[in-house]
């Protein structure tokens, strides 16, 4: 007795399915040869001014007002500079791909 296998369609292959997203953080350090979708961390959902606090390495509000101003900025959807990093959120789609 065999078994008949078929490929199964990819969750990106079925026509009309809901894709994925998820919220990414990228950086872009401050140098010449830097890819602009360095992911740093991601969730999926937007995630808590903390959360991004943390995920930036740095306590909300943060000692210094500049990187405090910075992380709201990015929670807000900004592109922001931390030192010589910048960085965004950005909504990621199963499967899209990043340039």
């Amino acid at each position: 007795m065999s078994r008949r296998t078929t490929k199964q369609p990819s969750f990106a292959d079925v026509a009309g399915a809901t894709r994925a997203k998820i919220i990414g953080l990228f950086s872009i350090d401050n140098n010449y040869d830097q890819p602009n979708n360095n992911l740093v961390a991601f969730w999926t959902e937007k995630p808590s001014i903390q959360a991004l606090a943390s995920a930036l390495r740095s306590a909300f509000p943060a000692s210094d007002d500049a990187v405090t101003l910075a992380i709201v900025k990015i929670w807000g959807g900004e592109e922001h500079d931390i030192g010589s990093v910048s960085y965004r959120l950005q909504d990621v789609t199963e499967g899209e791909i990043l340039e």
